[in-house]
């Protein structure tokens, strides 16, 4: 006779893909999603040792150490940010800054933007994000399409998000009286001329956090979170033969050990799980 199966057995089954995400050891700041990535996988790895006496044999089994294998193959073999961010401190980037790019508009239609919600800058040009050289933009003018002109540090802000680029956050202001409008923007940035990374000699390998993010049958989050993963050093890739269609792949090793830090029964991972 086999086993019954029933939906609150298929709710806890698991078939949708992860999506890959880190941020700076200890940070309580947003996670920077390391997309394109095929394969990934954790696993933990116990070390157990068994408590002995010759009079009694084993009387209990404890843990000596715990930890967190994690493997992915990353797609963005060319996202030089990423390389860095997930190299433990083993890769140093450098860049050298272009001309700047004068007067460059982008608009931001209306019903794409909300108050108090960054939106990246984007050079409409070619469709590239405004990250490049980290040299901050100038706005030369935000004009909506029903507001007007609207002013900087009093109607809207700069800010940096970290791994993806400079944005704008517009304020809900005296002046800014709608969402229904589209913005206008017209700015000077400066672009990475080039980007350079190095690697060979550095030592001590720097920790981050790393989350994968899934969703259940239900399509409620399910987050794997390690608090603290050390880079194993690993990083390559080959290169495609001219008609080939498979997209390049380099495999990145990780290990997740637990953080003393913290709690002495949350030291090494969670699962949070939605519920409602």
């Amino acid at each position: 006779m086999g086993a019954t199966y029933t939906d609150a057995d298929r709710y806890n089954l698991l078939s949708q893909p992860g999506i890959w995400s880190y941020r700076n050891y200890g940070s309580a700041g947003a996670w920077t999603e390391a997309v394109l990535a095929n394969g990934a996988s954790w696993n933990i790895t116990p070390e157990i040792v068994p408590i002995e006496f010759d009079d009694a044999g084993t009387v209990q089994e404890e843990v000596a150490d715990e930890t967190v294998d994690i493997s992915v193959s990353m797609g963005q073999v060319l996202n030089m940010d990423a390389v860095e961010a997930l190299g433990g401190g083993l890769w140093t980037k450098s860049t050298v800054a272009a001309a700047p790019v004068v007067g460059a508009g982008q608009v931001k239609a209306s019903g794409s933007w909300a108050y108090s919600t960054p939106w990246l800058l984007i050079n409409d040009a070619n469709g590239y994000v405004v990250n490049n050289s980290g040299v901050t933009p100038t706005i030369t003018s935000i004009t909506g399409s029903t507001d007007g002109a609207i002013v900087e540090d009093t109607d809207f802000f700069l800010t940096w998000l970290e791994g993806s680029g400079w944005a704008i956050v517009i304020i809900d202001s005296a002046t800014v009286t709608t969402l229904d409008q589209s913005m206008t923007v017209v700015m000077t940035y400066t672009p990475f001329a080039s980007t350079t990374l190095k690697r060979g000699g550095g030592k001590v390998v720097t920790p981050i956090e790393m989350k994968f993010s899934t969703l259940d049958p239900n399509n409620l989050t399910v987050d794997y979170i390690f608090y603290k993963v050390f880079s194993q050093g690993t990083f390559g890739h080959g290169f495609s033969p001219e008609n080939d269609a498979q997209p390049i792949l380099s495999d990145m090793t990780f290990s997740a050990k637990k953080d003393t830090s913290r709690a002495s029964t949350d030291q090494l991972m969670r699962i949070d799980r939605q519920t409602s």
